[in-house]
């Protein structure tokens, strides 16, 4: 990775393109004579700058390798092959500009691609998450480029097309080996070590036949003479720019990681936790699954700051983020949210799920290596910690709803003496039902009632009852007859919370699945009634 770091430093690159253009005009001038296709190894460097540099460094490379040939075709006059060189100087010079432009468009391509928010537009698109966002025109460009399907047939057409001119102008000197170079570059750049192998093989087969086919075309035997010279450079371009490509790749996977993870705790950041959360609301919401969220903080943590050091609290820290990530699903993201408080999100986990959790987290507690010793007797410190559980679409619908009634969780458990957990099931203000307001319960299967003792109250997502029966039913259906009206409400109703305070009583809460917007209305017009 060291030196993948130092290949991609905008000084070591452009050291490099410098090197190796004087080291193409010392090669020229040492063999006194063109035609030994040192052209294509210009072409190679135009390309790597436009790769590595976008269209500044494509037209200042391929500014730079046209005065470089023109100042060798003008001050050069007597030396061998000049003369057929000369006649496709323009065309070379036209390719030269080509291939950086064409390289530095899709390598910006590529990486607004890779680093732009339009591949998660995409991947979301895919799952049916979005379906009326619509793309700009870069992006609508930037998602066909990226397709390999276009790639293939970009690639093949180009191949075709440049075999038509040549058939078309039935000789060689057309520079058409440029155009060939360039496609092979891309094809290292797009499909890696593979890609530049296979279009190098076609390339070169190509040239190969064309040579052999057509052997009293003009300029054949000059081409001829750098033939498999023509051939190396083929392979040599597929082959770095493959290989430049993919250490560009892995850079920015290294970096993109890196943004993504806080380099103290090694947790999940929290832009990156936000994004993976409103994502996880997303899913949940389309395919009708639950998830819980756990606020949590290390408790008198400033005071652990303020008597042994910032470097202490850094350990703590880390070891704290350590034996939480350690023991929560495999599933499970867990991220810094500031401070010391962290927030993990667990998919598709109720809130007695995420209870589990944090029971097993604070159980290993007391095995936490710290730097210091807080107790005055001696004995081993343990940490203590703090957490409000909140889910969804118990406590809210969307990421500010959830995260405020998680945070408000917590603030109850620090507020309340710390070292507890809350979990907050309710979402909505709850009443004490009037007398006139009656409630019935059944099980939905065998339609058998079950025995109403008391509502303790009620709201507009949901309600807790006690109940002289027992049932294992997930779900139970509830029928609400409203004070003033004539008919009752029935409704689907998800059992969140159970207890059994006495012998023969059963309390359970529970919210309301498909409460129509009426009932929720009247409920909450309830709280208003003395």
């Amino acid at each position: 990775m060291k030196f993948i770091e130092i290949v991609n430093t905008p000084r070591f690159r452009l050291r490099l393109l410098l090197a190796v253009f004087a080291a193409l005009v010392a090669a020229r001038l040492a063999v006194h004579a063109f035609g030994v296709s040192l052209g294509y190894l210009y072409l190679i460097l135009i390309c790597l700058g436009g790769l590595w540099f976008g269209y500044k460094g494509g037209i200042l490379s391929a500014t730079a390798a046209s005065a470089v040939f023109l100042f060798e075709i003008s001050l050069y006059r007597d030396w061998p092959l000049r003369d057929a060189v000369a006649g496709n100087s323009l065309s070379r010079i036209f390719f030269y500009y080509l291939g950086g432009l064409i390289m530095a468009m899709l390598a910006d391509a590529e990486r607004r691609f890779r680093s732009g928010n339009l591949k998660k537009f995409l991947s979301a698109k895919k799952k049916k998450i979005f379906t009326d966002e619509p793309l700009s025109t870069r992006d609508r460009f930037l998602d066909v480029t990226s397709s390999n399907k276009f790639r293939i047939w970009f690639l093949i057409c180009g191949f075709l097309v440049f075999v038509g001119i040549r058939l078309g102008s039935h000789a060689f000197g057309f520079s058409l080996g440029y155009l060939y170079l360039t496609l092979v570059c891309l094809a290292g750049f797009w499909f890696g070590l593979p890609g530049g192998l296979i279009s190098a093989a076609a390339a070169s087969a190509i040239f190969f036949a064309e040579v052999n086919l057509f052997p009293d075309w003009p300029l054949r035997d000059v081409v001829v003479k750098s033939m498999y010279l023509r051939m190396l450079f083929f392979f040599a371009g597929g082959i770095a720019m493959s290989f430049l490509s993919e250490m560009d790749r892995q850079l920015r996977e290294k970096l993109k990681e890196l943004a993504r993870y806080d380099e103290l705790t090694n947790c999940v950041n929290f832009r990156w936790i936000m994004e993976i959360l409103a994502s996880e609301i997303n899913r949940c919401r389309r395919y009708h699954k639950e998830m819980a969220v756990i606020m949590m903080d290390i408790d008198h943590f400033k005071d652990i700051n303020d008597k042994f050091g910032h470097v202490a609290g850094n350990k703590v820290l880390r070891e704290f983020a350590a034996t939480v990530k350690a023991n929560v699903r495999n599933v499970d993201i867990v991220g810094r949210y500031g401070g010391e408080e962290f927030l993990i999100v667990l998919p598709e986990a109720n809130h007695k799920q995420a209870l589990r959790v944090l029971e097993r987290v604070k159980s290993k507690m007391v095995e936490m290596k710290l730097p210091f010793n807080m107790a005055e007797d001696g004995l081993k410190p343990v940490l203590h910690f703090s957490a409000g559980i909140a889910s969804f679409p118990l406590n809210g619908k969307g990421l500010e709803e959830i995260i405020n009634v998680a945070d408000r969780a917590l603030y109850q458990a620090k507020s309340g003496g710390r070292n507890r957990i809350i979990v907050e099931r309710r979402r909505f203000i709850r009443i004490k039902p009037l007398s006139s307001l009656n409630v019935e319960f059944s099980e939905p299967v065998s339609d058998k009632d079950l025995k109403v003792v008391e509502i303790v109250n009620i709201s507009e997502s949901g309600i807790l009852a006690v109940l002289g029966s027992q049932t294992q039913c997930e779900e139970i259906i509830c029928r609400i007859h409203l004070p003033g009206k004539n008919s009752k409400t029935e409704l689907k109703c998800k059992v969140v919370h159970k207890e059994r305070p006495d012998k023969d009583l059963y309390l359970m809460g529970m919210y309301f699945m498909n409460a129509d917007p009426s009932l929720k209305e009247a409920l909450s017009a309830l709280a208003g009634v003395k």
